[in-house]
């Protein structure tokens, strides 16, 4: 009886391991993007790239090749890349398409300023994630910025 009376003990404390264990190396996209924001890109590629291995989503290529553009050197051919495939996987992702306009005007090409625009108006604006994507990229390379532009889009996302 003694030895029965062990068994659940055992076997709930062999699930409460397995739980934490799963729950401590679960990767999730908040932490990609802390890894992005902390400059530690390495780390926000792996995070990504497994993410897509687990679930390849239009939204996991755009985070994966938003790290590319936010790297010190950016990557403007594999931020492509990626979203390029984000919108394979999705044709009206807003977020791809922004991703998209933000390597132009990483390339010095400010037509992706008006592409950003008319991507935030098919999006009819009510969704905070676009509108914070369209501000960053609209204030990620000095020289094709437009900052007032971006605090109008950060203004309608609060």
């Amino acid at each position: 009886m003694k030895y029965i009376m062990n068994l659940p003990k055992k076997i709930a404390l062999g699930v409460a391991v397995t739980f934490l264990t799963n729950f401590a190396f679960a990767q999730t996209l908040q932490d990609g993007i802390n890894s992005i924001d902390s400059h530690k890109y390495a780390k926000a590629k792996k995070n990504f790239e497994d993410m897509l291995a687990k679930s390849p989503s239009a939204e996991n290529y755009f985070y994966l090749g938003n790290t590319y553009l936010s790297q010190s050197e950016p990557n403007f051919a594999k931020a492509q890349e990626y979203f390029n495939k984000g919108l394979a996987a999705d044709s009206k992702s807003y977020l791809n398409k922004i991703g998209l306009a933000t390597v132009k005007l990483g390339k010095g090409d400010k037509s992706g300023i008006s592409e950003i625009q008319n991507i935030v108006k098919d999006s009819r604006e009510k969704d905070d994630e676009v509108l914070f994507r369209a501000a960053e990229a609209l204030t990620m390379y000095e020289n094709t910025n437009a900052p007032d532009l971006a605090i109008s889009f950060l203004n309608k996302a609060v």
